[in-house]
Order: C-alpha cells, then structure tokens, then sequence
C-alpha cells in the first residue's frame, strides 16, 4: 500500500474519527462526574468546591482571541480568569491603569505589568467575584494546557 494514497487516507481518517468518539466520550465522563461532585459541597471538608472546565477548542480560541495583544508583553503576567459562566463586572478598566482587563463571554483577561502579588487590580478581584466559580492561569499556562489537550 502506497503511504498517503486514498487506502492510508481512509485508515487515518478512521482513527482520528475513533480518537475523536474516545474523547468525546471521556469528556462526557468528566461533565458527569464535575456535575455529581460539584454540585456544592466537598463533605470531607465542608466547603464549595466550584469545577471550570475549558474543552481543547475553548482554550484555542481564548488563545486566539488575545484582545491585549498589544499591551502584554510577557506571558508570565498575562492572565485569564475563567468563569463557570458568563462574566460580568462594574469595575472600569481606567482606574486600573497601567493595569487592564478586558471581559470576553467566560472569560476575563487581566495585563498585570507589575505582577499578580502587588496589583491592586488582582486584589479588588480577589474580593469582587466575576462569577460563579473561577480560576485563573497566566498565559504561558494556557499555552502549555493547549499544547497537552494536542498531544492527546
């Protein structure tokens, strides 16, 4: 069999297909499970628990997205805060500066140039949620994120 003629074509595209069900399927199981646990309370502890999953896609297009492109230059303190749902908040960007943010769908980019210990913006936002439910990387982690869901 001639590699990369229409048979090779067919079998690879079989198993990616195949790659693509398991992973479907595996994700199912994630949802599942983060619906069961999630759902409130961790009982060895007695406290919240809040789950915020990105699919491989959704971290690609927030990659992609980049709205501080412009401004942050260096990933280390660069980050998006990612919300259970859609997030919302009042504060303006202005009274931040030379800090910024920029609030996307789920998603809330934070440019951070002093870093995340002393920012004053990082520490309003410790306090005034965006959502329910959070967490946020900086963007050298969301690359490395992206490139394992690749590998996968």
């Amino acid at each position: 069999m001639k590699r990369g003629g229409p048979l090779h074509r067919r079998t690879r595209l079989n198993q990616v297909s195949q790659k693509v069900k398991k992973e479907r399927t595996e994700f199912a199981r994630v949802y599942e499970l983060v619906d069961e646990r999630s759902g409130g309370r961790c009982e060895a502890f007695g406290f919240d628990v809040p789950v915020v999953l990105r699919t491989r896609d959704e971290l690609a297009a927030v990659l992609e997205a980049n709205p501080l492109r412009k401004v942050a230059t260096d990933s280390a303190k660069y980050l998006v805060v990612f919300c259970a749902e859609k997030a919302s908040t009042d504060l303006d960007a202005k009274d931040f500066a030379p800090e910024t943010f920029v609030v996307r769908g789920r998603e809330v980019y934070l440019w951070l140039p002093g870093g995340i210990g002393t920012s004053p913006l990082a520490k309003v936002l410790a306090n005034k949620p965006l959502g329910a439910g959070s967490t946020a990387r900086n963007w050298r982690t969301i690359e490395k994120l992206l490139e394992l869901a690749d590998d996968v």
